[in-house]
C-alpha cells in the first residue's frame, strides 16, 4: 500500500534527513513551506523538529519514494539502493551513497561519497564534488570548484567558474574559460580533447603517453612526434592548465560564436515510470555532437596509428621469417657436410674392407707355412759330344767303366 504524507514546516529552508530507500529517490523543489511524501511504503516513520530550522527525519524503509520540498530545503541522505534524480533544489545535497545512477538539474552545492552508475548534473550553483562514480560522469555549468575523484568511464566538463580536478578511467572533454587563478587538472586513461577560448591566458602542461599531442589555433612551437611532454604559455599564463592522458590530446582554440553557444538547454525527464533509466547516452549526444570535426581528426589519427602499427607488425613478422628461413638453410647446409662426410668415410671403410678381410669381431688363426720342398739337384752340366767321346774311350779300352764315370762326375762339376 503507498502512502501519501504532507509534512507542513515553520521555514522555508528546512533540513530533510533519509536515512535509507531501497528503491528509487526523485527529489524537486518548489514555491512553498509544504513537504509532499509519496511513497508504495505505506507507514513512513518521520519525525519533525523546529529548533531554529524545521527539521524532517525520514527512517529507512524500501520501495521508491518522491519528495517535493521547498526549493531551498538541504538534502542528506545515507544511502539509495536504486536511481536518483534531485531538481530545483537551492540547499545544500549531501549523499553518501546512490546504487544506480544519480542526475542532478538546477542545484546548489553537491557533495556526493559514491554513484555505482552514471552521474549527470548541470547547473549547479555551487561546489560540486564526487568521489568516485562507476560509470560516466558529466558536468556543466558550475559555478563553483568542481571535482570528480574517480569516474570509471568517460567524462565531460564544461564552463566551470572555480577550479576543476578530475579523473577518468577512459575519455575525458573539457570546454572552458580559466580565468586566472584557477587551476585545471584533468587525468585521463584515454583519450583528452579540450577547448579553450583564443585570448586565453594560462600556463599549460600536457602529457601523453602515446606521445601524440595536437595543438591548434595558437602560434606556439609544436611538440616532436616522440614527445610525451609539453609545456607552453597561452597569454600572460594567469591561469594554470594540466593534461595527462594514456591516449592523444588533442587542445583546441574556440571561435567567438562557440564560445558564446549554449548547446547544453536540454531538459531532464525526471517522470517515474516502469523503465525509470537515465538515458545517459541520448543526453551526452548533443554535447559530442558539437565537435564533429575534432572527432573525424581522431578517428583519422587513430587510422593512421592503427596502420603504423599494422606495417611495424608486419615488418616484424617478415623479419622473424627471413630469420627463420636463414636458420632452415644454414640447418640444411650443415646436415649436407654431415652427410657428404658419412659417405666419404662408408666410401673408405668399403675400400679398405675390399683390399684385404677385416679382422673385426673374429680371430684368424694362420698355418704354419708348408715346408720347401727338396732342391731338385742340378742337372750334369755333361755335353753329349763329351759324353759320346767317352763312351768311345771305353769301346777302345784306353779307360775302365769306372774311370769313365769317375771323369763324367769330374765333367759335371
Amino acid at each position: 500500500m503507498s502512502s501519501h504524507v504532507h509534512i507542513e514546516t515553520t521555514g522555508d529552508a528546512p533540513v530533510i534527513y533519509i536515512e535509507s530507500i531501497g528503491g528509487n529517490l526523485r527529489i524537486k523543489g518548489r514555491e512553498n513551506a509544504q513537504i509532499v511524501l509519496r511513497s508504495d511504503y505505506d507507514g513512513v516513520p518521520i519525525t519533525t523538529s523546529d529548533d531554529g530550522e524545521s527539521t524532517v527525519r525520514l527512517s529507512a524503509f524500501s520501495g521508491d519514494c518522491r519528495l517535493e520540498t521547498p526549493e531551498n530545503a538541504s538534502i542528506k541522505v545515507g544511502a539509495i539502493g536504486g536511481d536518483a534524480d534531485i531538481k530545483s533544489l537551492a540547499g545544500e545535497i549531501t549523499i553518501e551513497r546512490v546504487g544506480g545512477n544519480l542526475r542532478l538539474r538546477k542545484v546548489g552545492s553537491v557533495h556526493v561519497k559514491s554513484v555505482g552508475g552514471d552521474l549527470k548534473a548541470k547547473k549547479v550553483d555551487g561546489d560540486f564534488f564526487v568521489e568516485k562514480t562507476g560509470g560516466n560522469a558529466v558536468a556543466l555549468d558550475v559555478e563553483g570548484s568542481l571535482e570528480i575523484g574517480k569516474a570509471g568511464g568517460d567524462i565531460v566538463i564544461a564552463y566551470a567558474a572555480g577550479d576543476v580536478a578530475a579523473t577518468a578511467g577512459g575519455n575525458a572533454k573539457v570546454r572552458s574559460a580559466p580565468a586566472a587563478g584557477q587551476v585545471y587538472r584533468v587525468d585521463a586513461g584515454g583519450d583528452i580533447s579540450c577547448y579553450l577560448p583564443a585570448n586565453v591566458s594560462a600556463a599549460v602542461k600536457v602529457s601523453s603517453r602515446a606521445r601524440t599531442i595536437k595543438v591548434r589555433g595558437w602560434d606556439i612551437p609544436h611538440p616532436n612526434e616522440d614527445q610525451d611532454v609539453h609545456q607552453f604559455t597561452l597569454g600572460a599564463g594567469e591561469a594554470e592548465l594540466e593534461l595527462n592522458a594514456g591516449g592523444n590530446i588533442a587542445l583546441r582554440a574556440q571561435s567567438t560564436a562557440e564560445e558564446t553557444a549554449t548547446p547544453f538547454e536540454y531538459e531532464f525527464d525526471f517522470d517515474f515510470g516502469p523503465d525509470f533509466q537515465m538515458g545517459f547516452d541520448s543526453d551526452f549526444g548533443p554535447f559530442l555532437s558539437e565537435w564533429p570535426q575534432e572527432l573525424s581528426v581522431r578517428i583519422q589519427e587513430k587510422v593512421q596509428r592503427a596502420v603504423r602499427v599494422a606495417e611495424e607488425k608486419v615488418a616484424e613478422a617478415l623479419r622473424q621469417a627471413e630469420e627463420r628461413i636463414a636458420r632452415a638453410e644454414a640447418h640444411t647446409e650443415r646436415m649436407d657436410e654431415r652427410r657428404a662426410r658419412h659417405e666419404q668415410r662408408r666410401q673408405h671403410a668399403g675400400a679398405r674392407a675390399g683390399a684385404a678381410p677385416s679382422a673385426q669381431y673374429s680371430w684368424t688363426v694362420q698355418a704354419p707355412p708348408p715346408p720347401a720342398p727338396p732342391k731338385a739337384a742340378k742337372a750334369p752340366q755333361v755335353s753329349d759330344e763329351e759324353r759320346m767321346a767317352v763312351l768311345r774311350m771305353v769301346e777302345e779300352g784306353k779307360i775302365s767303366v769306372e774311370q769313365a764315370e769317375k771323369l763324367l762326375q769330374a765333367l759335371s762339376k
